[in-house]
């Protein structure tokens, strides 16, 4: 249960789809076993937003609002609103985030 002040965090479909991407990537690549650990990390750092949400700078080169937290090798990139926590991609932390997020 969210207590006053906190913010609700909702995963957009984009990013819900890297979790299963990566999932799958993962399961291939090394073990059934670390992409279950990997994503659920993930989701972890996700809910923690909902009280920490500040903790990160803002990352305006990428797109106005943008704040990241890591989750070793993955970015979980998100942007805020007074109430919630929009968390917009989970991108390796390679990948080239002004390409991907260029309008």
């Amino acid at each position: 249960m969210r207590k006053k002040g906190d913010r609700e965090v909702v995963w957009t479909d984009t990013a819900r789809q890297d979790l299963v991407d990566i999932g799958d990537f993962l399961s291939r690549v090394a073990s059934v076993n670390k992409a279950v650990s990997v994503v659920e990390r993930i989701i972890q750092a996700g809910q923690l937003l909902t009280t920490h949400a500040l903790l990160w700078r803002m990352r305006n080169e990428i797109f106005p609002g943008a704040r990241m937290v890591m989750v070793r090798p993955f970015m979980v990139v998100y942007h805020l609103s007074a109430t919630k926590v929009y968390i917009a991609r989970v991108l390796h932390g390679r990948r080239n985030f002004r390409e991907i997020f260029k309008t």
